[in-house]
């Protein structure tokens, strides 16, 4: 993708869930070379949970955290801050890196707050079902995991 000066990373999580993914961090951060890459994230509720700064720190695969509060997606006030915060960031391109949401109906809400923030391209939105679901992977007798779940879905970006 040219052109990108700035990308917005929407992920949620913490430690754990923030270190199973750094590959997809490094994918972005190769498919993003020159863009300014911040993460958009939640606060915990829990002081002791590492945040998603203790994983990714000084590795420059972002240069910056936006966070908003655990239930402030639900405050219409909040969503409008949020909105104009994102809208401030002024992003080329938002790159989806969320765990699997209770529906699909939650991923079209994402994707409809973040165009009305001003953002023209979203990457890694599962859309469709196979993007969704995680498929069942008949050679090893198991479903894939979420982070090969997630590598399908930002499969736009490179391997």
């Amino acid at each position: 993708m040219k052109n990108i000066s700035k990308a917005l990373i929407f992920r949620l999580g913490s430690l754990g869930d923030t270190a199973a993914v750094l590959p997809c961090f490094y994918l972005i951060a190769r498919a993003f070379p020159d863009a300014e890459r911040r993460v958009l994230t939640n606060v915990h509720t829990n002081t002791k949970a590492s945040t998603i700064e203790s994983v990714l720190g000084d590795s420059a695969l972002v240069h910056g955290v936006m966070k908003y509060p655990p239930n402030g997606m639900r405050s219409p006030s909040s969503l409008w801050e949020l909105r104009s915060l994102i809208r401030a960031f002024h992003p080329d391109v938002l790159v989806y890196m969320l765990e699997q949401r209770y529906t699909r109906g939650a991923v079209l809400r994402d994707v409809a707050f973040f165009k009305a923030c001003g953002i023209p391209r979203i990457v890694g939105a599962p859309l469709n079902r196979d993007l969704y679901e995680h498929r069942w992977l008949p050679a090893e007798q198991r479903y894939e995991n979420q982070v090969e779940r997630l590598a399908r879905c930002l499969a736009p970006l490179g391997d």
